[in-house]
């Protein structure tokens, strides 16, 4: 089954983070810095662990729009909300989420990325 147990590697698809998938992330660090000085840290490390899960496999986690996954963190209440670009092995990430947020945010983001991005 995938990974690397059994001797067979997973194949990892490319990793785009839109600009403002960024931009969550840089604002969810510095709210985190604030609070304690290993927070920043474990934020980052779980993101990293979430994005290889969903580079190995972008099917694993639910569909909440046609096309768009939700990857939710276990450890902070946040959702990396991603698509598979038909055709280009590459998964692009519209948003690292705040679940207390409302979703519209990150439904225009798909609705603006979709038409150049699927193309």
């Amino acid at each position: 089954m995938g990974g690397s147990r059994g001797g067979t590697l997973a194949r990892l698809l490319k990793l785009r983070l839109l600009p403002e998938a960024r931009d969550d992330l840089a604002s969810a660090i510095s709210w985190y810095a604030e609070q304690g000085a290993h927070l920043p840290r474990s934020l980052r490390t779980e993101v990293r662990k979430t994005l290889v899960r969903i580079q190995e496999n972008p099917r694993l986690y639910a569909q909440v729009l046609e096309g768009v996954h939700q990857a939710p963190l276990s450890r902070f209440p946040y959702s990396i909300i991603y698509f598979e670009w038909d055709g280009h092995d590459t998964v692009i990430v519209l948003a690292i989420f705040h679940q207390a947020r409302n979703p519209k945010i990150w439904e225009e983001r798909w609705n603006e990325s979709s038409g150049r991005q699927r193309s």
